[in-house]
C-alpha cells in the first residue's frame, strides 16, 4: 500500500478516476451528494468542487481535454430524475464552465474528445442518444438509437465511444447496434447483424492497429469487427475510455 484516501462516512467510488499529465487524480465518490474532487499524487486533497452533481451514483468516468477541461456525466437531479442526463464541464481547478442537458435519463459513458475539442458520448434512456457537443457546450449533432431498436432489448448507450485513426467515431447500443459516424454526424454504417447475445452494455470498444474493433456483451460473448481505422486517432485529446491502449486513464 502506497496510500489510501478516505473522506469519512459512506463513500463509494463507481467510476474510474482520470489522471492529469501532472499526476492530479480526478474522481467522484457517492455520499448522498456528489461533487468532483482532485487529489494530489500522494493522496492528499488538492481541491473539492462545489457544484452538486446530483444524488444518483455517478458511474461515468471523467475525461480530460488538452486545455485542462474536465468532462463528466451524471443525472442532474435538481432538473429531473427522469430526463436529467447531463454532461458537465469544469476547469482544471474545479470551477463550473457549463452543462449540457441531453433530455435523456443519464450519462454513463466516459466522453471521448476529438482533436478539435468535440465531445462524443452516449445516454441511457428512451432515446439512447449518441451525441457530439462542441467545446462551448452547444450541440453539434446527435443520433437516437431509440429509432434503431430490434427486439426491444433496450436503447441505452453504455459503451463509451472510440475515435479511430481516420476520424471515425465508433459506438454501440444496448440493443446491439454498432455505429460508425463521420465527424459531421453522418453515418458511415450501422449494423445489427453483429449483435451478440444480450446486446452491448458496459463494454466499451477498443481498436487495434490493424483496424479490428473489439467489444464484449453482457452475456459472455466477445465480438471482433473489421473496420477501416488503423488504431486510435493520435491527435484526439481523449480517444477512448481510459484514454490509451494500456488503459491507464492518464493524459501524457
Amino acid at each position: 500500500m502506497k496510500w489510501s484516501a478516505s473522506h469519512g462516512g459512506s463513500n463509494t467510488y463507481y467510476g474510474s478516476p482520470a489522471i492529469g499529465s501532472d499526476g492530479t487524480i480526478y474522481t467522484v465518490y457517492w455520499n448522498l451528494t456528489q461533487v468532483l474532487r482532485a487529489l494530489n499524487p500522494d493522496g492528499t486533497v488538492k481541491w473539492t468542487g462545489t457544484t452538486d452533481l446530483g444524488t444518483i451514483p455517478i458511474t461515468c468516468s471523467p475525461s480530460l481535454a488538452a486545455d485542462g477541461t474536465i468532462y463528466i456525466g451524471s443525472v442532474d437531479t435538481l432538473v429531473s430524475t427522469n430526463n436529467g442526463g447531463t454532461l458537465w464541464a469544469f476547469d482544471s481547478l474545479g470551477a463550473f464552465k457549463w452543462k449540457y442537458l441531453t433530455g435523456d435519463y443519464d450519462v454513463r459513458t466516459s466522453p471521448a474528445i476529438d482533436a478539435d475539442g468535440t465531445v462524443y458520448f452516449g445516454t441511457k434512456g428512451n432515446n439512447g442518444y449518441i451525441l457530439a457537443v462542441n467545446p462551448n457546450g452547444t450541440l453539434k449533432w446527435r443520433h437516437s438509437s431509440g429509432s434503431d431498436t430490434n427486439g426491444g432489448i433496450g436503447t441505452d448507450v453504455y459503451a463509451s465511444p472510440a475515435i479511430g485513426a481516420d476520424g471515425t467515431i465508433y459506438s454501440a447500443s444496448e440493443s446491439g447496434w454498432f455505429y460508425a459516424f463521420n465527424a459531421d454526424g453522418t453515418l458511415k454504417w450501422k449494423d445489427d447483424a453483429l449483435t451478440p447475445l444480450g446486446g452491448i452494455t458496459w463494454s466499451s470498444p477498443a481498436i487495434i492497429a490493424d483496424g479490428t474493433l473489439y467489444v464484449g456483451s453482457a452475456y459472455g460473448e466477445f465480438v471482433a469487427v473489421e473496420t477501416a481505422s488503423p488504431g486510435l486517432k493520435a491527435t484526439a485529446q481523449w480517444p477512448k475510455f481510459r484514454y490509451s491502449y494500456d488503459n491507464n486513464g492518464r493524459r501524457p
